[in-house]
């Protein structure tokens, strides 16, 4: 009786849980602002204007997903370890 009472002695132990946290967001990870078009504005300039707004919000896109893996794969790295 005495020695199972010293082992559940263990289980009553504060054990404190691994604390960890995500990274800040990434500088890249910014809203990308495409003013709409103006009044008597040409066709062309606007749609270069949308144009490259949508290849800095794609390319935005891209690395914070290729972020996004990097994290994913250390912290199974860590759960791995353990």
């Amino acid at each position: 009786m005495l020695s199972l009472l010293t082992v559940l002695a263990g289980c009553a132990s504060a054990v404190t849980p691994l604390g960890r946290s995500l990274p800040e967001q990434p500088a890249f990870a910014q809203i990308v602002q495409v003013s709409p078009a103006q009044a008597g504005e040409s066709c062309y300039i606007s749609y270069d204007r949308q144009k490259s707004g949508r290849e800095r919000a794609n390319s935005i896109i891209v690395k914070y997903n290729n972020w996004y893996a990097g994290v994913r794969k250390n912290y199974s790295a860590k759960d791995a370890a353990r």
